[in-house]
């Protein structure tokens, strides 16, 4: 083989290692300064990833310390997505509670009459009354806290630090 021709396949390779390293090292610049939640052995922290390679998460506590945990140890990782509304599910859970608590206030109201045929029928209109006026007032705190904004927290496995860049 030519000695001109190992130089050149020298250089080639040297190129082609640095364009294969390049994108890593520009991933691991964009993940810094992510908020992270990081749970370890069944304790959870929040704070700010410094580093990620695929056998460290690097993370400054919102306290101020610097945590490392070896990826085989990290049982569950979030990245911060922003934040986004709540949903209009919390509307039919407020309006499925408030109706469990009517049926109840108004069984109580069904069996908690003196006597007499009066005091039936009033019983079961407060019996009514009360189912519905919880439905409403269940249903509109529902209403109010689905429109809170919450924080969008998306899982990643550590062991991928590439994936962490892209919102998933």
């Amino acid at each position: 083989m030519p000695p001109s021709f190992a130089r050149q396949s020298r250089r080639v390779s040297m190129l082609a290692l640095f364009i294969a390293c390049a994108p890593n090292a520009l991933r691991a610049q964009r993940i810094s300064d992510e908020r992270v939640r990081i749970t370890s052995f069944r304790v959870t922290h929040e704070g700010t990833l410094m580093s990620l390679d695929s056998a460290t998460v690097v993370m400054r506590s919102y306290r101020g310390d610097i945590l490392r945990f070896p990826v085989e140890n990290v049982s569950s990782a979030q990245v911060l997505r922003g934040r986004r509304i709540a949903g209009t599910g919390r509307i039919a859970k407020g309006a499925l509670i408030g109706l469990g608590i009517g049926a109840a206030l108004g069984l109580y109201a069904l069996g908690n009459h003196g006597g007499g045929t009066d005091a039936a029928e009033l019983s079961g209109i407060r019996a009514i009354a009360s189912v519905a006026g919880s439905t409403i007032l269940g249903t509109a705190i529902g209403g109010v806290l689905a429109f809170q904004k919450v924080d969008n927290w998306q899982p990643f496995d550590p062991r991928y630090p590439e994936r962490i860049s892209t919102p998933q």
